[in-house]
């Protein structure tokens, strides 16, 4: 379902000259009208309602909501942004929604994001950013303003001058991407990691059993090229198995698990930074 949205901008004054750094929020408001109505299931059988493209802050996006994505009595709804700009965009962003006096009742944190170009109208890892959880749908039901719901996006140029993380952020944040890690019933690669140790005594190669991972094409060509690429994975054979040896079947599930954007603990990747490098 398509949710019709109005151009909303807001007069901004400044009051004297903005000190070096300063980084001016821009704001549009998405109005989803008949929430109430969809959530009931009596305009269709969609699971989301979607925004037409809009501009904010000289870039263009949309905005996907699932009022229900769990489909539970006390469900949490969901938002998805996409970044429809042909070009990159490394934006803080963040959603709040009002009640009918205009005062805002809730909406998650500002976050910082690094969006990658849009490409043929495709809706791909790199050009999107998924916020689970985003508010109780009962709580947006009580927020309605004559069965419209308004949401509040805002956002403005990342601020240059903060360093990244240790910990890259994960590549995968959906949770449907998180739960194919490992999933043997939906993988088309099969990965065998052998580590060899030393013994002791004579220093030879002792041949251990490997350990098997399975993992999807698309989520190694999407967030790992370099694998992708050095073991051929460009064809269309199913059910490919690669070998890789001299890594630890430990620090390679940690790489996988962040691909698949599981959370790895920063203790144990700090622990284990140079066999990772």
């Amino acid at each position: 379902m398509a949710a019709q949205y109005y151009r909303y901008t807001t007069a901004a004054e400044h009051v004297g000259t903005p000190p070096p750094g300063f980084r001016e929020w821009f704001r549009t408001n998405l109005y989803f009208h008949h929430f109430a109505d969809f959530i009931a299931g009596d305009l269709d059988d969609e699971s989301s309602m979607v925004s037409e493209d809009f501009k904010c802050g000289g870039c263009k996006w949309s905005v996907v909501l699932f009022p229900d994505l769990e489909e539970e009595d006390e469900g949490m709804a969901s938002i998805l942004l996409v970044s429809r700009s042909r070009h990159p965009v490394s934006v803080e962003y963040g959603f709040s929604f009002k009640d009918s006096t205009g005062r805002e009742v809730g909406g998650g944190a500002s976050r910082a994001k690094e969006f990658g170009p849009e490409v043929d109208g495709n809706i791909e890892l790199a050009n999107r950013d998924f916020v689970p959880n985003f508010a109780k749908r009962s709580t947006l039901l009580k927020s309605l303003e004559n069965g419209t719901l308004v949401i509040e996006f805002r956002m403005r140029p990342k601020d240059p001058t903060k360093s990244p993380p240790f910990i890259p952020e994960n590549p995968s944040k959906c949770e449907i991407i998180q739960s194919m890690f490992m999933d043997e019933g939906s993988s088309d690669i099969l990965i065998e990691v052998d580590e060899q140790q030393a013994k002791d005594n004579a220093m030879k190669m002792v041949k251990t059993s490997p350990v098997i991972f399975h993992a999807h094409r698309f989520i190694l060509k999407k967030c790992s090229a370099p694998l992708y690429d050095m073991y051929g994975l460009g064809d269309n054979t199913i059910n490919h198995t690669i070998h890789i040896t001299n890594i630890s079947p430990t620090i390679f599930r940690y790489l996988l698990k962040n691909m698949y954007g599981r959370k790895v603990s920063e203790n144990k990747m700090k622990s284990r930074a140079k066999e990772i490098i």
